[in-house]
């Protein structure tokens, strides 16, 4: 299977980018081929793309730009800017070629390649309508202090929609239902969500629940035991498949078990006893009374309400000091109380995740804490603020990753705005390897997912784990930003190449030591030479400093 993958991009103007342009794959050789570009080597599940450049190269616009595109066009709002944006997917056992385009144009062309008669036939249809060729979620994580993120993908959306549901306020028309229909979409259906520092607490949360993907589990093992029995009677077939499931889920949360102990034995080890959830009040109980007396609202809000109040019912209120909030409290061993109840084809982590973001977006949740044990079963109760900002968007990112990829659902466009920062040489190392292994569900009945990953990094150690046609280079020339696929191999390379080629420095060391080194050779002076070594760590650089001493040691007759 191919999955989700972006091919190229064309692009008027947006921010500092004017008539940008970057190619991920050879358009012609994508259309005669079924094969994946940029998956992980040895394995055609994940896509990943690597951007690099330096500060100010158009990494971060190119990725506003792709969020902001999809997101739009998913809640059928204008993008504001001209763009061509061309991407495969895998749909109806199919892979397919799909071309938004809009340069040169009043409004976005939306086509789709046939293959018979090679060319791009434009739909009659919306791309809105077309739900299977839409990426299922648009996840989001960055780690600088002014990402867009937040702005771009929920605030303006959601606020453009409300504008246009209030002047519209007490017409029935199709164009206010479409809005009102949007408008629970984006809030209680989210397909785009982006974690910013105060919401990577959710996925702390959802890395406590383990729900596999039981609808795909029965169809593969009902599928076997019906030829295994055909001639028997339902009831033991029955009783074969409740006993291959249970088997088969224990298996897959073994996996999910393995994963997440990985995780915490980067963190020295950590056990998760619970959380709390300050919830206000008035705001549920105005929600709730809302849902119940408007006719018009949809089958999303009133979904989202019954999930969070069978959470809430799990939880211990806090009612001693409860006044207009209520602080609900989980313990983590009481979680399978609501494993059990939710286990469908509907839920799992990925859902429970999903309904913590809405319940803050809606302002339900005030504020959220985790708890963990340090050590012996004895040890004092700590929050999640324990842990320092490397180790907690180190958590967060790899617990988002064990979650999408253990999740339901495929075609996901993953997002990661410099995920190095923040981050020890000892976790970037792990960055690509643990994204590979976390996807890993071999010999079991889970369902592979496949998604496409865009990660912009100044990493060269990050860059040895990937192949050359998964690298694209961002750079100014002149007043142009432009993105191309690099010309060599860093995949195993050394660093220090990396950088040469790639930033054009080949400088070992800083500015500081290089001009101390420049001045024991202009001055040849042994004293300074000598004090200099005392301090100067191994390396070539110590190398040709020592030479300079013996050659200075033997003119004056001294011993080395």
């Amino acid at each position: 299977m191919i999955i989700l993958e972006i091919l190229s991009l064309k692009l008027g103007k947006y921010k500092k980018l004017n008539e940008f342009e970057i190619n991920f794959n050879d358009l012609e050789y994508v259309k005669s081929k079924n094969e994946n570009n940029r998956g992980l080597l040895g394995s055609e599940n994940i896509n990943i793309a690597f951007l690099i450049g330096e500060n100010g190269s158009g990494k971060s616009s190119y990725l506003e730009i792709l969020t902001i595109i999809f997101s739009r066009l998913l809640l059928n709002q204008d993008i504001g800017f001209s763009f061509q944006l061309v991407y495969k997917i895998h749909n109806e056992d199919e892979n397919q070629i799909v071309k938004l385009d809009n340069l040169d144009k009043s409004e976005i062309e939306f086509s789709i390649y046939n293959k018979k008669s090679s060319i791009f036939e434009v739909q009659e249809e919306s791309f809105y309508s077309k739900t299977e060729l839409h990426p299922k979620r648009i996840i989001s994580i960055s780690s600088g202090p002014h990402s867009n993120f937040e702005k771009l993908l929920i605030y303006l959306p959601t606020r453009n929609i409300s504008e246009k549901i209030f002047d519209l306020k007490g017409n029935e028309s199709t164009e206010s239902k479409l809005n009102k229909s949007l408008y629970e979409d984006l809030l209680f259906n989210p397909k785009i969500l982006n974690f910013n520092s105060d919401s990577l607490i959710y996925i702390f949360i959802s890395l406590m629940f383990f729900l596999p993907d039981l609808k795909s589990i029965k169809l593969n093992l009902s599928d076997e035991i019906h030829k295994e029995s055909e001639q028997s009677e339902t009831t033991e077939e029955d009783e074969k498949l409740r006993k291959k499931i249970e088997e088969e889920i224990n298996k897959i949360k073994d996996k999910f078990d393995e994963n997440i102990k990985k995780l915490k034995k980067d963190l020295n080890f950590f056990e998760e006893i619970g959380f709390s959830l300050k919830i206000k009040k008035s705001k549920l109980k105005k929600f709730e009374k809302n849902i119940n007396e408007n006719a018009d609202i949809g089958e999303l809000p009133q979904k989202f309400l019954s999930l969070f109040y069978k959470l809430l019912k799990i939880g211990q209120p806090d009612i001693i000091h409860s006044g207009a909030d209520y602080t609900y409290y989980f313990d983590k061993k009481k979680l399978k109380t609501l494993q059990n109840e939710l286990n469908d084809n509907e839920i799992n982590s990925l859902s429970i995740l999903t309904t913590l973001m809405i319940a803050e977006r809606l302002a339900i949740i005030e504020s959220s804490t985790a708890y963990i044990k340090v050590g012996d079963k004895d040890s004092d109760l700590l929050t999640h603020k324990i842990f320092s900002d490397g180790e907690w968007y180190w958590l967060c990112k790899m617990g988002i990753i064990i979650l999408i990829q253990s999740g339901f659902e495929d075609n996901f466009l993953v997002i990661f705005d410099e995920p190095d920062v923040f981050l020890n040489e000892a976790w970037i190392e792990d960055f690509v390897y643990n994204i590979n292994i976390f996807s890993d569900f071999n010999g079991t009945l889970q369902p592979i997912k496949h998604h496409d990953y865009m990660i912009a990094t100044h990493s060269t150690l990050m860059l040895t784990d990937a192949i050359q046609s998964q690298v694209y280079k961002f750079e100014q020339i002149d007043n142009n930003f432009i993105g191309n696929n690099i010309d060599f191999s860093t995949f195993g390379a050394d660093r220090s190449v990396i950088s040469s080629k790639l930033f054009l420095n080949d400088k070992r060391t800083g500015n500081f030591v290089e001009e101390k080194i420049n001045d024991v050779f202009k001055f040849r002076d042994s004293k300074k030479i000598n004090n200099l070594l005392n301090q100067l760590g191994q390396g070539y650089d110590r190398f040709l400093v020592q030479e300079l001493k013996l050659e200075i040691d033997t003119k004056l007759g001294g011993d080395f």
